[in-house]
This record gives structure tokens, C-alpha cells and sequence, in this order.
């Protein structure tokens, strides 16, 4: 054989084996960057992702519900049963006593069911006092803890202003004759009393600071049939004790009270 022609062909079998073991090489060296980036991929993929744990939702306290009618109290909330023997839960009894999803007393103002309950956990014991003790514990605490402060009137029949009011009275512990009937009203209504709030008038004596009507707010619980009028405002700015809570007020428009309707 020609010795060149065996040179040649010595050169081409070295160039394939060159060419084979370069694809071989770029071949395992791409199949491992896809493995390293499958598997750093697949890290990142499994990574734990830090989250907020909710608080759990507190579970209700279950409500042993009595057979007969009529509100009660669990601490110093209070619950009701219906007429139909059934638990009032998204419902009303009366006119003004409204229970929530939970079955206890609301006024609709989560706020304002906060500061309603503040002053019954100080002021009442349900376990060991009479309604009507609570109540007039309540009664005399507006009218010797709050002050007097000039605020807004209302219109005669006016309606709409009460929880508002009863609101900043309790949060400031000042206001005027609306304040306090408002305070006390939901207050009543807090323990079981289906509280009416009222703005109307109420007669003055007749001067220029005092005209012969005047707008006014106050309260009244009807007890068997009939109505008592309560008016802490009126006997917190009085100059003497009128004992205003003892002495029931079924003739008020004698007193000159007067509301819608009258």
C-alpha cells in the first residue's frame, strides 16, 4: 500500500475517534446540567413557605337554655327564650331586646355591647340581685358618675340617635339629657328591660333661659301595665334629691313630659 495513502487514512480513523469522544464528552456534560438544574429546581420547589397561623376561632360556650319564657343571664350577658319555647338567636323579643348570632343581647354596635358590658361586670350581680336592684343600680350609677355636657337636641319623635349617643356617653362619661337617657336605656335594656328612649319635650318655667317648652330626653319601662317614666338627667341637675326612681311616674304628662302622639 502507498505509505501516504495509509498516512491519510490513519489521520481520518484518529479525527472520527476525536470527534466521537468530543460528542460524547458535550453529551454528559449537557445530561448533567439538566440533572443540577432539575434538582435545584425541585429544591427551591420544596422550600417551606413561611405563613401566618391563624388564631383559632374560640369555640362558643354552649348556652343551657331554660324551658320557660323570657330572658336570663349567663354571667352578666344576657339570653332569651321566645314565646315558641325556642332560643332567640338572630331575632328580637319585645320591642328593643335584640339577641345575636350568638344568643346573647346586642344593641348592633360592637362597641357599644363592649362598654355596656364594662359597667354591668361593675355595677350588677346577676346571681344574687333582683332585677329591679340591678336596675336601680344602674339608675343611681348614671346619675352620680356622669357629668353634664351641652350636646346636640333632637327633634320631637326623633329616632335613629340613641345607640350614637349612649355610645360617647359611656366613652366620655359626659353629655347632655339624651346622653343619659340613652345610657340608661340600654343599660335597662342590657339586663332585661324592654327600655323605650325618647325624645320629646318637657315644660319649662317660663323664662328666657327656660322657655315654656323645652326639647328633652328620658326613658320609659312599662311594669305590669304601666308606664314609669325615668329621667337621670333631670334628677342629676336638680338641687335636690328627687328620688326620682321610687317615685312612679304613670301620670308624666302631669309633669309636662311630652312625645310623639301625645
Amino acid at each position: 500500500m502507498n505509505k501516504s495513502l495509509l498516512i491519510k487514512i490513519l489521520a481520518l480513523a484518529l479525527a472520527c475517534l476525536a470527534l466521537v469522544f468530543t460528542v460524547r464528552f458535550r453529551s454528559r456534560a449537557l445530561r448533567g446540567d439538566t440533572v443540577s438544574t432539575r434538582v435545584k429546581a425541585g429544591a427551591e420547589t420544596v422550600q417551606p413557605v413561611a405563613e401566618e397561623t391563624p388564631e383559632p376561632t374560640p369555640t362558643p360556650v354552649p348556652i343551657d337554655y331554660p324551658e320557660e319564657e323570657g330572658t336570663f343571664f349567663v354571667g352578666t350577658k344576657l339570653y332569651c327564650v321566645g314565646a315558641d319555647g325556642k332560643p332567640v338567636i338572630n331575632g328580637t323579643y319585645g320591642e328593643y331586646l335584640t339577641f345575636g348570632p350568638d344568643g346573647a343581647y346586642t344593641t348592633g354596635m360592637p362597641e357599644l355591647d363592649a362598654l355596656l358590658q364594662e359597667e354591668l361586670q361593675e355595677y350588677i350581680d346577676p346571681e344574687n340581685e333582683p332585677r329591679m336592684v340591678m336596675l336601680r343600680n344602674l339608675y343611681n350609677h348614671v346619675v352620680a358618675d356622669f357629668e353634664y355636657l351641652r350636646r346636640s337636641y333632637y327633634e320631637k319623635g326623633e329616632t335613629g340617635w340613641e345607640a350614637e349617643e349612649a355610645y360617647v356617653m359611656l366613652s366620655t362619661r359626659k353629655g347632655n339629657c339624651y346622653n343619659y337617657a340613652a345610657a340608661f336605656g340600654y343599660l335597662a335594656r342590657a339586663i332585661g328591660f324592654d327600655a323605650h328612649i325618647y325624645a320629646g319635650t318637657v315644660r319649662g318655667m317660663g323664662t328666657a333661659d327656660y322657655p315654656t317648652v323645652n326639647p328633652h330626653g328620658w326613658v320609659e319601662i312599662n311594669f305590669d301595665g304601666e308606664w314609669r317614666l325615668f329621667d337621670p338627667e333631670y334628677e342629676f341637675t336638680s338641687s335636690h334629691d328627687m328620688n326620682l326612681f321610687d317615685r312612679a311616674h304613670a301620670t308624666y304628662v302631669k309633669l309636662g313630659y311630652s312625645k310623639e302622639g301625645d
